[in-house]
């Protein structure tokens, strides 16, 4: 499944934090602020075509297990997609 960033927001690093910002005032003043982990699991997944690629990545660089990172995965873009960050549909709900 691809993952794309709603048309309504812009990105910029700032500081080593990814932010997401409305490009116009009015869709949605809230702007999101991303670091760390969540700031990598999202880079990955407008990255990578697959979510199989991102698991992979992200066990690569944390050295944890498959089944936790698929599940908070998972949940990471649910969020994104209910707060319309992301566009697309999270069907990988059986995947581990």
């Amino acid at each position: 499944m691809k993952y794309n960033l709603n048309d309504d927001y812009a990105m910029r690093t700032i500081s080593n934090n990814l932010i997401i910002f409305p490009k116009k005032t009015g869709v949605n003043d809230i702007i999101y602020k991303f670091s760390d982990i969540s700031k990598v699991m999202l880079e990955l997944i407008l990255k990578y075509n697959d979510l199989e690629s991102v698991v992979s990545q992200i066990i690569s660089m944390y050295n944890t297990n498959r089944t936790t990172v698929k599940r908070d995965l998972t949940k990471f873009i649910e969020q994104l997609i209910a707060a319309n960050i992301l566009e697309g549909k999270c069907n990988e709900t059986n995947w581990y």
